[in-house]
């Protein structure tokens, strides 16, 4: 997994997996325009959604969850978006119940107080 470097519109550095440029270009986003639309897990919290374990990074899960609110549409594809990022983090806890918790713990976060995000 190759990563780009981009600056962020705070003037930091902000780095995309190939897969995320290649998702974000699939939905019509060049990548060139990805800091201007993600903030990785929540403008850079990517400590607390670290699943408790600093060698966790969500970041990657957390830009494609950005591109999805970014883009919008229904309620159905908001729970999608939900759905994915959930995934994505308990794939990153493996078998650990307590990583496995916390990734349900950010997601019902999400759930709860995502909607004012989502550009529906």
């Amino acid at each position: 997994m190759f990563f780009q470097r981009r600056w962020g519109t705070s003037g930091c550095r902000v780095y995309f997996s190939d897969e995320t440029i290649a998702y974000a270009a699939s939905r019509g986003i060049d990548e060139m325009n990805l800091p201007l639309v993600t903030n990785g897990c929540s403008g850079g919290r990517s400590r607390l959604y670290a699943l408790g374990d600093s060698s966790i990074s969500l970041e990657q899960c957390c830009h494609r969850h950005d591109i999805d609110y970014e883009l919008g549409g229904t309620k159905e594809d908001r729970k999608a978006a939900d759905r994915r990022l959930r995934d994505c983090a308990l794939r990153k806890a493996g078998g650990n119940a307590w990583k496995r918790f916390r990734a349900r713990l950010m997601w019902s976060a999400v759930r709860a107080f995502g909607g004012a995000y989502w550009a529906g």
